[in-house]
């Protein structure tokens, strides 16, 4: 009896434990599924907070490297007319950057690289004349100073220890005037500015933070967050890439494991009373008052559990309405317009700064609307087919667009879209916006600057041509002058057949009439005054077809002095009130040497003029070409070039330096003519750039040779073939490669005829498609010799 008692109670015990294993397996696959639900929602709720910090960043980087591009505008506004800036101008803008933005450590301009202003100067001593290109190679070259200069747009680098102390970015913007290169234009921001103003600090107590550039330095956080599998976002800018991870305090498991411990636990309760509830059915044919009353205690205790346990839940979804509301207010304190709408692009939620963006005053005005509704009407395809990416499974998408207010005006913003996933199902996008309009609106009014300052050039290009005009309607009767001349020796030569024809009858006359030798010497008188008519009709055309070459070299200088007055003008004109008075006083001096220029021309004129006439000596008696003075011909060929650069060489890059014999410590003083000399080199200029690409370097080299002067003239021009080299100094001979610039051909003539004149010696090497080198020896008077 004892052993049938004994068996009985143990087969609700058997079954009871094998019941258990069994449910027990299934609870412990459904533990785990439940345990991989939890770590995706924590992996959600991470990324929801932690993703605004990635468009903070950027925008926080873009307000404050803007202001680069206002610096580089004022550079173009004062620096475009020499490699000189003010300096006070500079000062005002910087301290204007530092009164408005937080965080900025310095403010620097290197024109050529070096650099020369800095502000705050007190600090940055060392900064002054550093030459950022110095090193510049292939295998030897600062990353931030390579990317600007081949991409040609902002680069940053960073963080960096500052000498300063702290770390900061630092933001490089390279700038160009007329395509050539000035210098660079620089700021230093501070690292915890950049931090405090995106909101680390205040997600810092709940998350465990890093960040590392690209070369897997953190510079900002806990290392070992990448050894976590963080949530992980890529923050771009500048060409430079910074990688954010972000993991919970206590990492993954510690934040799921309160509520996978509640879950856990209510399994195991249930599992419990499962298997007490088949042990106690088991059971009840052995003691079924005695298992009631134990069931009735044991899920009396499983209530009071569970009843906890839903108290738990309770507790931790009212955490996570708050960690929802604490980014709501993160949102709608944002800077950046938000919005969020679903895949039929209705907008289901916007912050305040989205609201602005678009002019409306509250949500209810656009939740419910069609997204594609604040969009212009010639961007609604393409904002359509951006969604439609992102639904379709692409990540993100940022770029610049124009907006469409509620009073039908537009704006424009930058974007970043990402899409939003849920359950592993895409559900909408999201997107942060920051407005663009008033960077817009000064890049259009500098536009419409450059437009006016263009039409002017127009206007004074107008009445330079209509002067060209004039002048050529002279040689025009010049031309008609040769024709005359032309005409006269016409009648020279048939003056000379009719001397022939008298010869021939002086000869009959002598063989018939020997005896009259009164008649005879008659008739040789005769001859005598046509021979010296005949002469004298030659020494005058000779005196006219030089007139003509004279007045076709004087015509073809007066363009040159009078482009260089033409900018000077136009540069007073335009900028007298930004000027100080030494620039003011340096373009009033180029001015009068061009005027002065230009009186000399019109002497030589008068001169040309009066030739022939007989009255040399009254007109011309100041003088034109061949008056010589005495000089340093390195600084007067500096400023001629220098002058030729302001005028017709503005889209070349001139150099003038001192070549073999001449420095500027031993400067080199000769005896020469300065209006030819400045025709000569001038012409030299004018071919060079003339058949030059737009940018081309055109050196000009002063230098001593033996006695004599040698001045060369170098180009990377199309070239001269050989079969034109022979002719080049023909009058009016064009080649085959220059028919399509427009030129008269006179210009190597006229400084083939100075060059002749003044006794020296000309040669010209060239290569066709790389460029044409003159050299001209010239002998060298020199000063009290």
């Amino acid at each position: 009896m004892m052993e049938a008692t004994r068996r009985a109670g143990l087969l609700p015990l058997g079954g009871a434990l094998l019941f258990a294993c069994l449910v027990g397996m299934g609870f412990w696959g459904l533990a785990r599924w439940f345990q991989a639900q939890l770590l995706a929602e924590a992996r959600r709720s991470v990324l929801t907070q932690v993703m605004p910090l990635r468009a903070g960043f950027a925008n926080a980087l873009e307000r404050r490297f803007f202001h680069l591009e206002g610096l580089a505008g004022f550079v173009d506004i004062h620096g475009a007319e020499d490699s000189s800036y003010p300096e006070f101008h500079f000062l005002s803008y910087a301290e204007r950057v530092f009164a408005r933005v937080e965080g900025v450590r310095t403010v620097a301009l290197a024109p050529e690289g070096v650099i020369r202003l800095v502000f705050p100067l007190e600090g940055n001593e060392e900064a002054l004349g550093l030459d950022l290109l110095a090193g510049w190679d292939e295998t030897r070259q600062d990353e931030g100073v390579r990317r600007a200069l081949e991409e040609r747009r902002l680069s940053v680098t960073g963080p960096v220890e500052l000498r300063q102390g702290g770390r900061g970015i630092i933001g490089l913007l390279p700038i160009y005037i007329a395509g050539r290169f000035w210098g660079f234009a620089s700021m230093v921001v501070t690292l915890p500015a950049l931090l405090s103003e995106v909101g680390f600090g205040v997600l810092w107590e709940e998350f465990s933070l890093a960040l590392r550039n690209p070369n897997g330095d953190v510079f900002f956080g806990i290392p070992e967050v990448f050894e976590a599998d963080p949530v992980r976002q890529t923050i771009s800018y500048g060409g430079n890439v910074w990688e954010l991870g972000a993991v919970p305090r206590g990492g993954w498991n510690g934040a799921i494991r309160e509520r996978l411990r509640y879950f856990l636990l209510g399994e195991g309760l249930l599992l419990l009373v499962l298997t007490l509830f088949v042990h106690a059915a088991l059971w009840r044919y052995v003691s079924l008052s005695g298992e009631v009353a134990y069931r009735t205690e044991e899920l009396t205790r499983a209530n009071r559990e569970l009843q906890a346990e839903a108290e738990e839940r309770r507790r931790v979804h009212a955490a996570l309405r708050e960690r929802e509301r604490r980014f709501r207010t993160i949102v709608e304190n944002s800077e950046a317009g938000y919005v969020f709408c679903d895949t039929n692009r209705i907008v289901r939620n916007v912050n305040r700064a989205w609201l602005s963006l678009h002019g409306f005053a509250a949500p209810e005005d656009v939740l419910g609307t069609d997204f594609l509704h604040h969009v212009p009407a010639e961007q609604i395809r393409e904002t359509a087919a951006l969604l439609e990416r992102l639904f379709q499974g692409e990540r993100a998408v940022s770029g610049e667009s124009a907006r469409l207010r509620r009073d039908g005006s537009l704006g424009y913003h930058t974007y970043s879209l990402t899409v939003v996933v849920e359950n592993g199902r895409v559900v909408g996008a999201e997107g942060f916006f920051l407005d663009t309009t008033e960077r817009r609106k000064a890049f259009e009014e500098l536009r419409i600057l450059n437009a006016e300052l263009e039409e002017r050039v127009a206007a004074r290009t107008k009445e330079l041509v209509e002067a060209n005009r004039t002048l050529e309607e002279k040689n025009a009767r010049l031309a008609e002058l040769n024709e005359e001349l032309s005409a006269m020796n016409e009648e020279v030569g048939a003056s000379n057949e009719q001397l022939s024809a008298m010869n021939e009858e002086l000869t009959a006359m002598n063989e018939e009439l020997a005896a009259n030798n009164e008649t005879l010497l008659l008739e040789r008188e005769r001859r005598a005054e046509l021979e010296r008519r005949l002469r004298e009709m030659e020494e005058e055309l000779d005196g006219f077809r030089r007139k003509a070459e004279r007045l076709a070299l004087v015509s073809h200088e007066f363009r040159t002095p009078l482009s260089s007055i033409l900018t000077s003008v136009q540069l007073l004109e335009d900028f007298w009130a930004t000027m100080d008075e030494e620039r003011r006083r340096g373009h009033l001096h180029r001015i009068e040497e061009n005027v002065r220029h230009l009186s000399a021309l019109a002497r030589e004129g008068l001169f040309l003029g009066c030739t022939g006439n007989g009255r040399e000596g009254r007109i011309c008696t100041e003088g034109g070409f061949g008056e010589r003075v005495s000089m340093e011909v390195l600084p007067f060929c500096r400023r001629l070039v220098e002058e030729f650069a302001a005028g017709e060489g503005r889209n070349a890059v001139l150099r003038c330096v001192a070549g073999e014999g001449v420095t500027d410590a031993e400067p080199l003083v000769a005896s020469l003519d300065p209006v030819g000399f400045r025709i000569l080199l001038t012409n030299l200029l004018s071919n060079a750039v003339k058949y030059s690409p737009p940018g081309s370097v055109v050196e000009v080299v002063v230098g001593r040779r033996d006695d004599c002067l040698e001045l060369t003239v170098a180009d990377e021009g199309m070239g001269i073939s050989a079969e034109d080299l022979p002719r080049l100094f023909d009058p009016f001979f064009r080649g085959e490669s220059a028919r399509h610039v427009s030129g008269t051909g006179l210009g190597l003539h006229m400084v083939k005829r100075l060059v002749d004149d003044a006794g020296g010696s000309l040669s010209v090497t060239s290569v066709p498609g790389k460029g044409t080198t003159v050299t001209i020896l010239l002998p060298l008077e020199e000063a009290g010799a």
